[in-house]
């Protein structure tokens, strides 16, 4: 009987809704219909007292209807209105569920905003009555509960089985930390509330523009997400986005905003830019070897070539886009990384996003097709395996075990359903790099299981190529594996090489599939030729053709200088994540609040720093990230350190400082342990594999993928894909492939040419990250 009354009362509302739009319509049918419906509206708002009796007078007719109504309801597979109307409130439970059940969501502050806040508790009586109101707060007392008697952070880290190989610490909170952390949350989410009451009586009552502006605000999300952003994430969004004047070297000039309102009004309000600058030492960007500045070696061949072939090709790599700068950028990663070919393409994150449903098969919607993934992959692997249609099973971060036990339920039971066919083939995709972590893969594990259960292997080296290795080569050699033994290695230009976009490196029968059927080659505008010229010019300068020994002492100052700054945060007491030698360095604060506080202490004292919090990183586990680079000195590290480390006393966030000195060792010995193990952990090639005995009597499909268009188009395809297209003298060649309407691709502006070197001579060639963490400059805004 509830599911049927809460299915047949919102069907009720829904009419009554539907009929007061057109009573109006009716009453001001003399009248434009703008007029007309927001007259309705602006009566709607004034009058909550008529919303309040349309929702009881559905909730009786509701009542009515469902008493006499003998359809089966939802969980006995029926199709009456109620069942129907029953599923659609319940997905939206759910999906609240998920988001609290994960970690991801932020757990007792649902039941709080489903109880307190207008929205909240209103949406709860509408969709789930009296009996919502009951189980929210039930969910409250029992975390409560729960946390008084035993505590809820979610370790973050999966430590290794009894007797496997060693595994870094499992991250933990004291339960001092945990009830710190909560009441941050709860100081933010209440006063949240109480803005949220302040504001729509001021609204309500003295019609303040501001106010009623943020009331009849256009929302993107719903329900407790809306609450999240306006009231708690807005308190320290000036932590994020910061505009920067110049080049992303070691330092910077951080643009300086400001928004009226004070603490309690901000959030209602934009920041602005002021004509203010602040010099900062620079450990937000991705600049990990320093050719993000105006550099010597690389900025002049991106000036050359931006005046040469102007910004942009005008086109996709298929209908005339490749020029010669894109196939030595090509053939100069697949010398670098010993494969047989690469393909480049403008974005990074569009390199895994428009590669990944390419050769996962999303022409035959990814059937047959499992994509096994870390759990803490990139956004950009998560959208390219979604847009797939792939089926794909998240094992836990860095876990061997649970990745070999998928691995043995994939081959063993096959795909699920009628029938249990085989999988066509198995993928698996990890990083090398965890950008909020700062650990490595377990690569030589990884490429072991994948050659023991016949999968395939698809490499993230967006942080790590360039970053790390003897010569730059990521982490496969740093860790000693044959770039023969991972199937398809991706990479961006955006962090080590100073410019923008991305690459993937295989077999040419892989890569030439790509070409052919790839969103990234077939639809996307070729990269940008400065961007490949700077990509290229780096590319040779760290293999030493270009620039004679600078390569080789960026690599050891980038290794030096993130193993200094990790040491030494050890040792002043801070909470380190991350392994040696990996330029990224998180530090846990674990407070939303001191979150902001340490940002805002470090932007104060010339120090530019990246935050990260929910829903980036799990609640409770908000951090500061280090981004280091060979560009720094040892003195400007020095003294970073001797300001942070007075923050972090301020603040609170010292957490090993007063830590048992025995537990210091030991914790140190085991992540010596775990450093040597990744290096030196049993490798199984290809070339001596002994397959498990449940793959032995499965094939996999080849690795190519298939493409479904015709051998004449396919071919056609692929040879303009690799013909050059070199400028033509004006008025020789009619050029009918290019968008070009104006002009500009073939015929750049003096304007244009103007402001480019303009720009280069301030900013130097390439962002090093993105518009949230110092990507944005004035020109941007």
């Amino acid at each position: 009987l509830g599911s049927r009354v809460r299915g047949w009362s919102l069907l009720c509302a829904f009419c009554v809704v539907r009929a007061e739009w057109v009573l109006g319509r009716h009453i001001f049918r003399s009248m434009a219909v703008e007029v007309a419906v927001s007259a309705v509206a602006t009566s709607t708002a004034a009058t909550p007292f008529v919303f309040v009796l349309c929702a009881l007078c559905a909730t009786l007719a509701g009542l009515l209807l469902a008493a006499t109504d003998s359809g089966a309801v939802k969980d006995s597979g029926g199709y009456s209105p109620a069942a129907h109307v029953s599923v659609c409130a319940d997905s939206t439970v759910a999906l609240f569920a998920g988001l609290s059940a994960d970690g991801g969501g932020l757990g007792v502050f649902e039941p709080l905003w489903k109880l307190f806040t207008p929205d909240g508790a209103l949406w709860t009586f509408v969709t789930l009555g009296v009996s919502g109101l009951v189980s929210s707060a039930g969910s409250l007392f029992g975390f409560v509960a729960q946390f008084i008697t035993g505590g809820t952070a979610d370790e973050h880290h999966v430590d290794s089985e009894s007797g496997a190989p060693p595994g870094p610490e499992k991250l933990q909170m004291t339960f001092l930390m945990e009830c710190h952390a909560y009441w941050g949350y709860v100081r933010l989410f209440a006063i949240g509330i109480l803005r949220e009451y302040v504001v729509r009586a001021t609204a309500f009552v003295l019609r303040d523009g501001v106010t009623q502006r943020y009331v009849n605000r256009e929302r993107w999300n719903s329900g407790w997400v809306e609450f999240y952003k306006a009231h708690m994430y807005k308190l320290y969004v000036d932590c994020f986005n910061r505009p920067i004047a110049n080049a992303p070297d070691s330092t910077f000039d951080v643009i300086l905003r400001e928004r009226p309102g004070g603490l309690f009004f901000g959030p209602l309000h934009d920041f602005h830019c002021t004509e203010k600058v602040r010099t900062c030492i620079n450990l937000g960007s991705y600049n990990y070897l320093g050719f993000g500045g105006v550099d010597k070696f690389c900025v002049p061949q991106a000036r050359q070539a931006a005046l040469k072939y102007g910004w942009s090709s005008g086109a996709p790599r298929t209908e005339g886009g490749t020029l010669q700068v894109h196939r030595d950028l090509e053939q100069e990663v697949a010398r670098f990384l010993n494969k047989e070919d690469a393909l480049v393409l403008g974005m990074g994150f569009a390199t895994n996003s428009a590669i990944l449903p390419a050769l996962f098969e999303a022409q035959a919607g990814g059937s047959g097709v499992l994509v096994l993934s870390d759990e803490l992959n990139h956004r950009s692997i998560v959208e390219g395996v979604r847009l797939s249609g792939a089926t794909v099973r998240a094992f836990p971060h860095n876990s061997m075990p649970e990745l070999e036990a998928e691995l043995k339920r994939a081959v063993t039971e096959g795909q699920p359903g009628a029938g249990a066919r085989p999988w066509k083939k198995i993928f698996i995709v990890v990083e090398g790099i965890y950008s909020m972590e700062g650990d490595f893969c377990r690569l030589r594990e990884v490429v072991s299981l994948k050659n023991r259960y016949k999968a395939y292997l698809y490499l993230d080296e967006a942080h790590s190529i360039g970053a790390v290795g003897a010569t730059g080569r990521g982490v496969a050699e740093l860790f000693g594996v044959p770039t023969s033994e991972i199937d398809v290695m991706m990479g961006t230009f955006t962090k080590s090489f100073g410019s923008a976009g991305g690459y993937v490196a295989a077999s040419r029968e892989v890569i030439n599939a790509l070409r052919r059927n790839a969103p990234g080659s077939v639809f996307a505008a070729a990269m940008s030729p400065p961007c490949a010229a700077q990509a290229l010019a780096a590319f040779r300068v760290i293999s030493g053709t270009e620039g004679g020994s600078v390569g080789q002492e960026k690599l050891a100052s980038i290794r030096d200088n993130a193993n200094f700054f990790r040491t030494r945060l050890v040792e002043e007491g801070f909470k380190v994540l991350g392994d040696e030698d990996s330029p990224i360095v998180p530090v846990m604060l674990h407070h939303p609040q001191k979150l902001a506080w340490f940002s805002r202490q470090c932007l104060d004292r010339g120090i530019a720093v990246v935050v990260v919090g929910y829903p980036a990183v799990p609640v409770l586990y908000e951090r500061v990230r280090f981004c280091i680079s060979a560009a720094h000195t040892r003195q400007q590290l020095t003294k970073v350190m001797a300001e942070i480390t007075e923050i972090g006393r301020d603040v609170g966030v010292l957490f090993e400082k007063a830590a048992d000195k025995k537990v210091l060792e030991s914790r140190a010995a085991r992540m010596a342990a775990y450093s040597s193990w990744l290096r030196n952990a049993p490798l199984v090639l290809s070339s001596a594999v002994t397959y498990a005995d449940t793959a032995k009597s499965w094939t996999p499909e080849p690795l190519v993928p298939k493409c479904t268009a015709s051998v004449g188009i396919r071919d056609s395809a692929l040879a303009t894909a690799l013909t050059v297209e070199e400028p033509k003298a004006s008025g020789r060649t009619v050029e009918m492939r290019r968008f070009d309407p104006l002009g500009y691709v073939q015929r750049p502006s003096e304007a244009a040419q103007q402001a480019t070197n303009a720009t280069m001579d301030a900013y130097g060639f390439g962002a090093c990250g993105p518009r949230g963490f110092y990507g944005s400059t004035r020109p941007h805004l």
